[in-house]
């Protein structure tokens, strides 16, 4: 028979049991999450969010102002809640020229920014000293600037009926047939000539442009029939409107320009000095400042 064990000894053995099973359980409190890290990820960041996306204008926009406003979405984050801001980066031929720190998921320009320029941006989340991933690059061009130009001088004075207006632009018909009786061009495009006819409508806008330099003409998309100072046809985009001036509405760099037709069958046997608005703006039409 084996010996019974003492009551001491029973209590000795209990005691080393408590001890083992102590030392097999977890005697520290789980760490909690946190929003950031010590240690950058690859991309650089340190703060446990997505990159914001929904990036707007979207990117390759064409603006109809140089003072933007830029939108995206809010950086998703499990342990993120409160306290966060947005870096938002400019940059201009790949050199950061602005870095603008932004409470919200959107932010409006206060200047305006170069004229007929090409700039990229991104954002980030930011919390404290801890940043997000970047987002990525979209970029926007910025619409041409209807500042007056040097021109080639009209071969005759302004007429007054091209004078600018209270309300412009208002129906300028008096102006075009103004200009039809000074243009030597207009001889031309009577002829049949469609370079004459565009000769005869810069002349007539150019008049215009000297009371007000919101007056202009348009640039046309690759394909379309336009004309340069030598010939007309479906060119690449280097031309203009044979028979159209265009008028910006407001002094703010914006193309929501309204055109006129100001020569009926341009081109034709029997052209006819006109003053009709256009009822549609085809897209990628721009406003431009009168060429040459």
């Amino acid at each position: 028979m084996r010996p019974t064990p003492s009551p001491s000894a029973l209590v000795a053995s209990l005691l080393s049991l408590l001890v083992v099973a102590a030392c097999n359980s977890s005697s520290s409190t789980p760490t909690a999450p946190t929003a950031s890290s010590t240690t950058a990820a690859a991309d650089g960041s340190t703060l446990k969010v997505s990159a914001p996306s929904g990036l707007l204008p979207a990117s390759g926009s064409m603006l109809e102002s140089r003072r933007p406003t830029l939108q995206w979405s809010e950086a998703a984050g499990t342990y993120v809640r409160a306290n966060v801001t947005y870096e938002l980066q400019v940059l201009l031929n790949g050199a950061t020229i602005a870095e603008i720190a932004v409470a919200g998921t959107s932010y409006a320009a206060n200047s305006d920014l170069t004229p007929d320029t090409t700039y990229a941006w991104r954002v980030r989340a930011r919390q404290d000293a801890a940043v997000g991933p970047w987002s990525e690059a979209a970029t926007f061009t910025t619409p041409k600037s209807f500042a007056p130009r040097s021109l080639n001088p009209l071969p005759f004075d302004p007429p007054a009926a091209c004078g600018p207006l209270p309300n412009q632009p208002g129906d300028r018909i008096a102006c075009a047939r103004a200009v039809a009786a000074l243009s030597p061009e207009w001889g031309a495009c009577m002829r049949a000539s469609k370079v004459g006819c565009f000769k005869f409508t810069r002349h007539i806008a150019q008049a215009l442009a000297a009371g007000d330099p919101r007056w202009g003409m348009i640039s046309k998309n690759p394909g379309d029939t336009q004309c340069t100072m030598e010939t007309c046809g479906a060119l690449r985009g280097e031309g203009y409107g044979e028979d159209v001036v265009a008028y910006l509405p407001a002094h703010d760099d914006t193309n929501r320009w309204i055109g006129f037709d100001v020569v009926l069958g341009a081109g034709g046997n029997s052209p006819g000095v006109n003053w009709g608005q256009l009822s549609a703006i085809r897209p990628g039409n721009r406003w431009v400042p009168v060429p040459f």
